[in-house]
């Protein structure tokens, strides 16, 4: 009430006010006359209830709130009670009968139902009037309507509730979780106690969206959602944070165990399929769990533990769950960061399309150009699909990726067509999750028109991972892509054990034989023997035949032996952006290249001297700043070749950019001494399983002096013992030990 409002109730309290037989007002009475005025003149009404007579007299003001007229109004108090809302009515009566035995209490809330049947709130402020013997003979009321306000209080309720609620769950959405983490955070550093954060990804219920809707989407969200909550306590905060992520906040110090068995716990809810009308839906779950146990744990840190958590288990496989250790290494850093990122990708524009020849092997004409797409990351530099694309598939961004590629395509044709490349063709890679889409076709199709092109310049690439799901609405899609002129390869043709299968289900146009067979085709027999039969039978069936991966003349001339119509590899080109493949295409042809047969002396440019290791020294690296950002992350195991006080080379199985801005430190012993030092790379090169990286060193003269001390104690050292070994050295090949980190 206002204060307004509460000056006008003392006002009427005077009790020489009022008539004891009519239970009316004085008319003569100047101030009450004063006070009805301004009630009037504030929209409020007031009424007097005559505790003897049991009479109520209403003010005008009233009767228009009620919408009903004097004439229809019976002077009682029932007739007053009628009014209002039968949710209240038992909790306004017993506030009423309080106050007529002298208690007070705050101003009463309520809804009432007028005379014509609109809902209206009412606020209303009551005082009891005693008589001269002390005795209550009467009460005043004051009443306004504040349905406008308590509307309006309704609406600002609900924007509120949404902008800190998922619309669809009605869980707690991101903001809503961040709150809460941070609330979290900050009571268990003060208390020194611990909690527990779990983050839940579910990786199909986006494919359902494109796949059978959002209307089976929802369904499914909101079955997972109602598992969930049956599960856990009702204390127990759960959140939406997006479209296939939750997260839940687990108060209370508790064991590993325990931890694990409500890991188990979720995940066994999804063990069996979730039925959705006449469709049989299997749920994919994987957990991240990161403990808060230390007050120098940030916030920000121990989200981002759990999302590393929830990339290991996702590398497990599928319904895994893993906890976050402080081993976070340095691909799992990328990893996360790529992932993070791979919205960028398309909206930022920094999706780039490489083109690599695909060459008759007789006449060396072009035939057609695989486009592969690259990821030009501002921190991390070229990325290729290996790394990207299968964080797309994960995360549903390949949709909108494989659109952009399309996109890109066909923009290049058009821009080539100019300078008349007849009959060229252009493949590019499909992923079984583009197929999910509902309407994957006519999107397709709708790309092309709209840069005024016949379909048929195009050749889809799909693997045999494309067919084992949803079989029926693949061979649908395919046959509708046939229809309009597309080809249809079948990519890495061999590896897979139901290859030959899929030649009976689908009208494939082109084979491409696996690199892994090309690799070994003259030096090892099985792979000669397979390559020659996939060669023979595809001429049988009246398919043509590509060779992927072709990297130097033995394999050039054992595919040529064997008649082998097609291929592409380095030795005639590497994937190249399509500016530079544009010449290539104008010419027609493109030639392997020769072998060099002309050895030309290397020039020695570095400023120091390096100490070259028989075997490779096993050392841990990691990201110290990326573009003038410090960063957190765990060690990586790397090879050390060589290693002076201007640098070092390194072989490592993770692809770093060649930029001054990533600083990168290295620690190792040699002599019992620890070698700690930064740099950056400047030069790579790339080898089948790992990369090979040079680094200058960024020391200052005493850190340089400290390691020309103990590099020049090696060089001795080495001298007298050809086969030193004091240090982390290895005995195995660069293969063999990354492939068992």
């Amino acid at each position: 009430m206002s204060s307004i409002y509460k000056s006008l109730m003392n006002k009427t309290q005077n009790k020489n006010s009022y008539s004891d037989t009519q239970g009316r007002v004085d008319t003569n009475d100047a101030p009450k006359e004063n006070v009805t005025h301004y009630l009037e003149l504030l929209d409020f009404g007031s009424w007097t209830y005559d505790i003897k007579s049991k009479d109520i007299i209403l003010s005008d003001e009233i009767y228009k709130l009620f919408e009903c007229s004097p004439k229809n109004f019976e002077n009682k108090l029932d007739s007053f009670l009628k009014f209002i809302h039968p949710e209240d009515k038992e909790r306004i009566s017993i506030a009423r009968e309080s106050i007529m035995v002298g208690k007070t209490g705050p101003d009463l809330v309520y809804k009432i139902i007028t005379n014509s049947g609109n809902e209206k709130y009412i606020s209303e402020k009551i005082k009891l009037i005693l008589d001269d013997a002390n005795e209550p003979c009467k009460l005043v009321g004051v009443i306004q309507d504040i349905t406008k306000e308590k509307l309006m209080e309704k609406e600002l309720n609900k924007l509120e509730y949404l902008a800190y609620h998922d619309e669809l769950t009605g869980l707690p959405n991101s903001r809503y979780y961040k709150e809460e983490l941070k609330r979290q955070w900050e009571c268990a550093s003060e208390t020194q106690s611990s909690f527990c954060l779990m983050m839940i990804e579910t990786g199909c219920i986006r494919n359902i969206n494109y796949a059978l809707g959002f209307d089976i989407g929802d369904r499914l969200t909101l079955e997972l959602v109602r598992r969930l909550k049956a599960f856990l306590d009702k204390d127990t905060f759960l959140s939406r944070y997006s479209d296939d992520h939750f997260a839940i906040i687990i108060n209370g110090k508790r064991t590993t165990q325990e931890y694990n068995d409500l890991a188990k716990g979720l995940i066994h809810l999804f063990k069996e399929p979730i039925k959705i009308d006449d469709f049989q839906l299997d749920m994919v779950i994987n957990i991240g769990i990161s403990i808060y146990t230390d007050k120098d744990q940030s916030v920000d840190s121990l989200r981002k533990q759990a999302k590393v958590a929830l990339v290991k288990a996702k590398k497990e496989g599928k319904n895994t769950y893993d906890f976050y250790s402080s081993d976070l290494d340095v691909q799992h850093f990328k990893e996360i960061s790529l992932r993070n990122d791979l919205h960028k990708l398309t909206e930022e524009n920094q999706l780039q399309v490489y083109y690599q020849p695909i060459v008759n092997l007789k006449t060396n004409k072009i035939l057609a150009v695989e486009a592969l797409a690259r990821w030009d990351h501002p921190e991390w530099g070229i990325v290729s699909p290996d790394e990207f694309i299968p964080l797309a598939e994960d995360s549903g961004h390949i949709i909108e990726i494989g659109k952009a590629v399309l996109r890109e395509v066909c923009s290049s044709f058009k821009e080539w067509n100019k300078n008349r490349t007849p009959n060229l063709k252009v493949s590019i890679n499909l992923s079984s999750i583009q197929f999910f889409e509902s309407d994957f076709v006519k999107n397709m199709e709708d790309i092309i028109y709209e840069h005024g092109l016949n379909p048929s310049f195009l050749i889809f690439e799909i693997t045999d991972r494309v067919l084992l799901k949803n079989k029926d609405k693949v061979k649908d899609d395919i046959g509708k892509l046939k229809s309009l002129g597309i080809q249809l390869a079948l990519d890495n043709f061999g590896v897979c054990y139901s290859s030959l299968s899929y030649l009976t289900l689908i009208d494939f146009d082109i084979l491409k034989i696996d690199s892994s067979f090309i690799k070994n085709i003259y030096t090892n027999e099985t792979c000669t023997v397979i390559t020659k039969t996939i060669i023979e039978m595809a001429k049988e069936l009246k398919i043509k035949l590509v060779a992927k991966g072709i990297k130097n003349w033995e394999q050039l001339s054992s595919l040529k032996l064997f008649n082998c119509l097609a291929g592409q590899g380095h030795l005639y080109s590497r994937a190249i952006p399509a500016k530079n493949i544009k010449p290539i295409l104008s010419n027609g042809v493109c030639k392997p290249t020769k072998p060099n047969d002309v050895v030309i002396p290397k020039v020695e440019r570095r400023k120091f001297f390096r100490v070259p290791f028989a075997r490779l020294l096993e050392a841990e690296m990691t990201i110290s700043e990326i573009k003038g950002r410090k960063v957190d992350v765990g060690r990586t195991k790397i090879l050390i070749k060589n290693i002076g006080p201007g640098g070092l080379c390194f072989l490592s199985n993770i692809s770093l950019p060649v930029e001054r801005n990533l600083i990168l430190q290295f620690k190792t012993n040699l002599l019992e001494e620890e070698i700690k030092v930064l740099g950056h790379p400047v030069w790579t090169k790339d080898y089948p399983n790992y990369n090979e990286y040079g680094v200058q060193f960024i020391v200052d003269e005493n850190e340089r002096a400290g390691l020309v001390k103990i590099l020049s104690l090696v060089q001795i050292r080495m001298k007298q013992d050809s086969l030193f070994a004091d240090g982390n050295f290895i005995t195995s090949s660069p293969n063999v030990y990354f492939k068992e980190l």
